[in-house]
């Protein structure tokens, strides 16, 4: 499955896809804001029913977004689903696979993260060593869109960085050559800033585990965007790193113009069905008879 987000890209590019276009359709442009434009970048989801489980797949050219696979699945149900079952008054009242059946059901979407157990074990467990809650992030740069009130809130935070670096250390009455000035424009003109904040925390292992949890079910981690925990004399712990993931090359091609279709990328991940699979510590059914 294919979903779109309304992002920037890693590259500080953003992308665009035409509301009109079909299903399936690969097509993109470098986006100029049009009417008919979508400014963002796809997710890609590998399900595996056979397995009650499923992959995020991430490319340098697309976003990890869970709670927009959450949003889609449901909101889909709610307004596409061929099973809705509605009472008098227009209300969706649950789901039937026919109407002569006599089994209800409702549609509820839930998942867990597969994890590495162990190493988030070695968290949970020792809270006391805890000593500051630090996070990672990317600032994209700023697109001009109507329709978003985040640019706004980037720009502002784009200001505030920019009067962070380098002042405070350096004496604007020193800087004859305007060094400052000219570093200011290097942060304007960035296609992506990186921030790292940093703040002293303690916490005892209920909170923990609240915070871990949360974390689970709502964080959508990036190259760069990673929450964790610095630890007396262990440094920082990274709460992605327990997460199980892989590596691996795929026979895909994208442009600036274009990008793989679903199709495409189902036909390269089947081609390393079995590597992935064992990779993520599932079983390959398709592989076994009887």
């Amino acid at each position: 499955m294919v979903l779109w987000n309304e992002v920037s890209n890693a590259d500080g590019q953003v992308l665009a896809i035409p509301k009109s276009s079909p299903l399936g359709g690969s097509a993109v442009t470098e986006a100029k804001a049009g009417k008919d434009d979508i400014l963002g970048l796809p997710s890609y989801y590998w399900f595996l029913p056979e397995h009650n489980a499923f992959a995020t797949i991430r490319f340098s050219h697309s976003h990890q977004s869970i709670v927009t696979l959450q949003h889609y699945l449901k909101s889909y149900a709610e307004n596409l689903s061929g099973y809705r079952l509605f009472n008098k008054h227009d209300k969706i009242i649950g789901y039937k696979k026919d109407k002569t059946s006599d089994k209800c059901s409702w549609f509820r979407f839930h998942y867990s993260k597969k994890l590495n157990k162990g190493e988030r074990k070695n968290l949970l467990d020792h809270p006391e060593k805890i000593t500051a809650l630090v996070r990672n992030a990317e600032l994209p740069k700023a697109v001009p869109d109507r329709r978003s009130s985040t640019t706004k809130g980037v720009d502002e935070l784009r200001n505030l960085l920019s009067r962070m670096v380098p002042r405070g250390w350096v004496d604007e009455d020193d800087d004859e050559v305007g060094y400052t000035d000219k570093i200011d424009r290097m942060l304007n003109d960035a296609g992506v800033q990186k921030v790292s904040v940093e703040i002293p925390f303690v916490a005892d292992q209920e909170m923990l585990k609240f915070l871990v949890e949360e974390f689970d079910e709502n964080f959508d981690e990036g190259g760069f965007d990673r929450v964790g925990f610095k630890m007396k004399n262990k440094g920082t712990v990274w709460l992605s790193a327990s997460s199980i993931k892989a590596d691996v090359d795929l026979d895909l091609t994208a442009s600036r113009t274009k990008l793989p279709t679903a199709v495409e990328i189902m036909e390269a991940v089947n081609k390393r069905r079995a590597f992935l699979l064992n990779a993520i510590e599932v079983d390959d059914l398709s592989s076994k008879t009887g």
